[in-house]
């Protein structure tokens, strides 16, 4: 007998409709594009800094958007901004595909606008 119930794969219904209550409003410009808005999940954790002269808390913002809605991979001069964050700018870095292959995992780097 072969199993016709639906797999993980089917679940991209879920990922969209889970993000669009639950995730957080952000404005995404692609290379070359203009800003969109958008849903994605951003965790704005904090992180520890070790330096030289001590250790600091840093903000450690970090962000999973559907590969749905930003189909090509985000680079350094793609531009983020975020809804809890009004006026700051940020770059994408350490981009990569989350443990399920349906999101952009990816940290934020402040730049200047």
């Amino acid at each position: 007998m072969t199993y016709t119930g639906p797999v993980l794969e089917d679940m991209d219904a879920l990922d969209t409709t889970c993000m669009a209550i639950l995730g957080d409003g952000i404005e995404y410009q692609p290379a070359g594009g203009a800003f969109a808005p958008l849903r994605a999940y951003v965790d704005y954790g904090e992180a520890e800094r070790d330096l030289q002269t001590g250790k600091v808390i840093a903000q450690d913002i970090t962000v999973e958007a559907m590969h749905a809605d930003v189909p090509i991979r985000p680079s350094a001069v793609c531009r983020v901004q975020l809804g809890k964050r009004p006026g700051d700018t940020f770059r994408p870095v350490n981009v990569r595909n989350s443990e399920d292959g349906t999101h952009w995992r990816f940290e934020l780097e402040k730049v200047s606008a």
